[in-house]
């Protein structure tokens, strides 16, 4: 085609319009005619002048249908057939081939090509607004279909989850609740220890500081010796300290568990996201930021009803990952806020190493971590999915191996 790719000048179509159509054909005259016949009938047109220039279009404009010349240069309209139905964003687009072969040729183009229809030339006007008309339909049934399927995955998707969620908060709940009271014994008893290991030392202070006759005080400062009782007060002491950083990182997992017990109860109100944002930063332990650069943009202006401190911990478990992910590469994080017809949009973007998809599909599962054992316990994106769906925000990640993360949670703005 001598004349470069383009769309032919006619009014925009809408949704509920003809529809669109891309016109494949290396003979500009003949894409010229088509493409007049299809204005008159309300089609929106776009021009190509072969295979290689209609992918481009196709990737810009998504038609709904193509026509395409079967023998062009660069690529063939079979060619591009192939690689239209070959992708999967795209295998709903209604493909058809125009041919200058007699016969029947449907065999050919089903099997080998996967073209929806053909046209053999010359053909008429009353031939072409028929396919067309035809091809624009199915097309569209296709597309609904395709739509509908998706949102019903999406659905089914969410439902698995929900349900899931549901069962592990009740399992969780129980076993928080088990947990809780043996910790109680284990930490009144570190308690007692310390108290009681304390009043020892001062009873032993007490006899040291007495005047005693010496035979005495040789034999208590050899049993000090036989026992080593230096290195057992400093052993009882160190134990005592770990024991009651074990104890209190257990409460803490107890209450992050309870979070799924007592959401009924948590209170809601209109507030600005910014506000949990601040909040969440300065929350952050700041050593997780030394080693990345904050982007923020705080430019939503709606209000949504939420709980402040809730909504406060789901900022900071995906802060806290985003940090971790550029911690060794000193990245950047990215915190947005943005307003979209009622609804408030915050993103937390990172440029670290971002994950493969059969990570990215269990994210949300509780328990399930790629950290070292004992650096992280895996619920801290479970936590934070739970609180949103409590808040009516739904929640996507896109990520990929080099690319970074971005978590987008979408809150309903407050009436």
């Amino acid at each position: 085609m001598s004349k470069p790719t383009q769309q032919d000048p006619q009014p925009p179509s809408t949704d509920t319009g003809a529809g669109s159509v891309l016109i494949v054909e290396d003979s500009y005259a003949t894409a010229k005619i088509i493409s007049k016949i299809l204005a008159g009938e309300g089609y929106r047109t776009f021009l190509a002048g072969n295979g290689r220039e209609a992918l481009d279009v196709v990737e810009a404009e998504d038609p709904e249908l193509v026509i395409a010349d079967w023998m062009m240069p660069e690529m063939t309209g079979v060619e591009l057939c192939r690689r239209i139905k070959d992708d999967p964003r795209r295998e709903s687009i209604y493909v058809i081939i125009l041919t200058s072969l007699a016969g029947r040729i449907e065999e050919t183009l089903g099997e080998t090509v996967r073209a929806d229809d053909y046209m053999v030339k010359p053909f008429n006007k009353s031939e072409i607004v028929a396919r067309v008309g035809s091809g624009m339909r199915v097309a569209r049934l296709q597309r609904r279909l395709r739509t509908s399927l998706s949102e019903l995955e999406h659905k089914q998707q969410e439902l698995l989850v929900a349900e899931k969620m549901a069962a592990i908060g009740v399992l969780i709940a129980g076993i928080a609740h088990e947990i809780n009271n043996p910790l109680a014994i284990v930490s009144n008893a570190h308690q007692l220890l310390e108290r009681d290991f304390g009043k020892v030392l001062e009873l032993l202070s007490y006899i040291e500081k007495l005047e005693l006759p010496e035979t005495i005080r040789s034999e208590v400062a050899r049993h000090k010796h036989v026992c080593n009782f230096s290195f057992l007060q400093e052993d009882v002491a160190d134990s005592l300290k770990y024991g009651f950083k074990g104890i209190d990182r257990i409460s803490a997992i107890i209450k992050r568990l309870q979070i799924f017990q007592n959401s009924d109860f948590l209170e809601f109100e209109v507030r600005p996201v910014d506000a949990a944002l601040e909040a969440a930063l300065a929350t952050l332990p700041p050593e997780l930021l030394e080693r990345s650069t904050l982007d923020k943009a705080c430019n939503a202006r709606q209000q949504v009803r939420c709980n402040l401190e809730q909504l406060t911990v789901v900022l900071v478990n995906l802060l806290t990952n985003a940090c971790e992910a550029v911690k060794r590469t000193g990245g950047k994080i990215g915190l947005f806020t943005r307003d979209e017809p009622g609804t408030v949009v915050i993103e937390v973007t990172d440029n670290g190493y971002g994950m493969p998809e059969q990570v990215r599909q269990r994210v949300f599962d509780p328990f399930y971590t790629t950290k070292k054992v004992g650096s992280g316990l895996g619920l801290g994106l479970t936590t934070a999915y739970y609180l949103l769906k409590i808040h009516g925000a739904a929640v996507s990640i896109v990520s990929a191996p080099g690319r970074g993360t971005t978590v987008t949670m979408r809150f309903p703005a407050a009436d």
